[in-house]
Order: structure tokens, then sequence, then C-alpha cells
């Protein structure tokens, strides 16, 4: 149990104590980095950035750990458990490179078999089956959608501001087009379309929690339920990237360059990531049809 300053009466600080206690409960339960014993007052900046470094190999969750620590930190200097903010100046550490995790055949199967809600299957099709960045399926608009060539047109991503969507352009600052299959354009342009953007949160884009909440959610369900755990919706976009260079670039289907274009990457970074390939021929119907049949 965390222990408030002996100053302060119980009854004065229930509320905001309420919340620390449980954020504290949350680090000792998910990441194991008890603080208890400790009061309050006590805390130091160095206590918190302690936390945020032990799981630099979560990256995304540091982020959301440090807009909650700062929230929470904020509330005790106006509540007057705190001197000043001392989660001011909290880094977020830099998350060691990891290795670029691609899912077998099998493994795809089986994934694609669970029952998740409609807009998170959805999700996770796009981005299998396009190889798009999770902040670029999330700007998604129906426009960008062509049924009459079978692309979808990447123009945008997001970036959150706080907790809000923010339009920004791709992360290369280069719009692409990815060929998809005629009966993929079908099943997105089925569903109905009450906004601008593909993916909804509610009536409005995709917050920052509102995608943090899906994420669990889905990989919750993938480790639940067939037990792979380790999945990202970037795992999502390798695979794609895995399978384009296999069915696409080795066997001379598409050149390296015309691969690398549709993921997004310069040549260079889409040698060094997923293998050597060399140059061949275009062919991206018969690529599609080995790709996803």
């Amino acid at each position: 149990m965390l222990y408030a300053p002996s100053i302060l009466g119980e009854s004065l600080m229930d509320d905001w104590f309420d919340g620390f206690d449980r954020l504290m409960s949350q680090m000792d339960r998910e990441w194991n980095q008890p603080v208890y014993g400790k009061k309050v007052s006590d805390l130091t900046m160095m206590d918190l950035q302690k936390i945020l470094n032990s799981n630099s190999d979560h990256p995304r969750a540091c982020e959301q750990l440090r807009l909650t620590i700062r929230q929470l930190c904020r509330q005790a200097v106006r509540d007057g458990i705190l001197k000043r903010d001392i989660s001011d100046g909290l880094q977020i550490p830099k998350c060691p490179k990891p290795s670029t995790r691609f899912l077998t055949s099998e493994e795809v199967e089986k994934i694609l078999a669970i029952d998740f809600d409609e807009q998170d299957k959805l999700f996770i099709d796009v981005i299998y089956h396009t190889g798009m960045r999770p902040a670029e399926a999330l700007a998604l608009q129906w426009s960008d959608i062509d049924k009459k060539n079978n692309v979808i047109h990447v123009r945008r991503a997001f970036e959150f501001e706080s907790n809000k969507p923010k339009v920004k352009t791709t992360k290369t600052g280069v719009s692409r087009d990815i060929p998809v299959t005629s009966s993929f354009t079908q099943m997105l342009l089925r569903r109905s379309k009450t906004s601008v953007f593909v993916f909804l949160c509610g009536d409005a884009p995709f917050t920052r929690s509102a995608y943090f909440t899906m994420s669990k959610r889905v990989f919750g369900r993938i480790k639940e339920e067939i037990g792979i755990e380790g999945v990202t919706f970037y795992t999502f976009r390798h695979t794609f990237a895995t399978n384009l260079y296999y069915d696409g670039v080795k066997p001379g289907i598409i050149t390296t360059k015309e691969a690398a274009t549709i993921c997004g990457h310069s040549e260079h970074i889409f040698l060094t990531r997923y293998t050597h390939l060399d140059d061949s021929r275009e062919n991206i119907d018969e690529l599609l049809k080995r790709m996803f049949g």
C-alpha cells in the first residue's frame, strides 16, 4: 500500500490517492515495478523514470504510462500532495530495435479464424492485405478506395497530440498506391459508410486511447484463443512485406523497387529488412493470386 503524507488527512486526498494507487497496482502487476512502501510525497522523477526505462521494449505502453503519470502528478500538485510536478522531464526511453517478426501461413489462418468484432477484423484484414502502417490505416478514407482500378491510395496518416488524432503525411512524406484484389475492394465497400473515415471510434476518428484499447483487445484474444504471443499490428505489415518478397520479387513477378514502393519503404530499407533481392519483371495480377488466392 502506498502511504500518504502524514500531515494530510485521508479524506482530503481519497480521489487522487485512489487513482494513483490503482496506477501503482497496475505497474506492480503488469510491469513488475513495485513502488510500494514509499510515501507519495517522497517519490522523485528518477523513481518514475526507472519504471519507464525498465519497459523500454514496450514503447507504446511507455507512452501511455508517461501520459497517465503526468496527469496524476499534475493533479497531485494541485491537491498539495506533491510540492512540484516530479513528472516534468520524464523521457520515453529509446527502444532497442526489435527483430522483424512475421507470421507463418498457419498462424495467419488461425488468427483470421478468430471471431473478432467487425471493425477489429477489418483493421487486421486491411493491414494484412495491404501492408499499410497502422497510422495509415487509421487515417484511411472511403475516397481512398479505388473500385475501378482495385487500388488503395495511401495519402495520409494519423499522429496523436495528447489523445486526439491529427492528420499528417505518410512516414515518407509521399503518397503511394497499393494494388488489391477485386474481392478485397468489394469486401471493403460493402461496409456502411457513416463517416469520411473507414475506421471509427463511435462516430469519430480513432483516438490514441481507443487505438490502445483495440490493440489490447485484439492481441489479448490472439494470445488467449490460439496461444500466439508477441503479435502487433506491425506484425501483419511485416508479414505482407515478407510475402511480397517470397511470392513476388524472388520468383520474378515484380521488382525490388516496386515492392519497396508498395510498402512505403526505400529500396535500401526493404532490402536490408527483408533480404537480398533481385530486380525482375512486373505482373501485379499474378502476384495477388499467389499471395491471396
